[in-house]
């Protein structure tokens, strides 16, 4: 991974990291994959269907979080954008 990442340097990006980096750097084991947006509080998320099955070879799930936190007034939580 560490190879593919600084071959990548630059040009890492979701789709990318999907479609390329991780399926071509997952183990045999590969159950759950997360590739996080800290800034904009959104993530990705993709499950294995069996053993035989990784979840780098699997669709991701998109989740807004602060979509959510946002819609959700009584959070007490500021996830506004400056």
């Amino acid at each position: 991974m560490g190879r593919l990442l600084k071959e990548n340097y630059g040009n890492i990006a979701v789709e990318n990291l999907q479609n390329d980096l991780i399926p071509k750097s997952a183990l045999k084991s590969n159950f759950q994959n997360v590739i996080y947006d800290p800034v904009g509080l959104k993530f990705w998320v993709s499950n294995a269907k069996s053993s035989e099955e990784r979840a780098a070879e699997q669709a991701y799930t998109f989740f807004d979080l602060g979509a959510a936190l946002r819609a959700n007034t009584g959070a007490g939580i500021d996830v506004s954008k400056e």
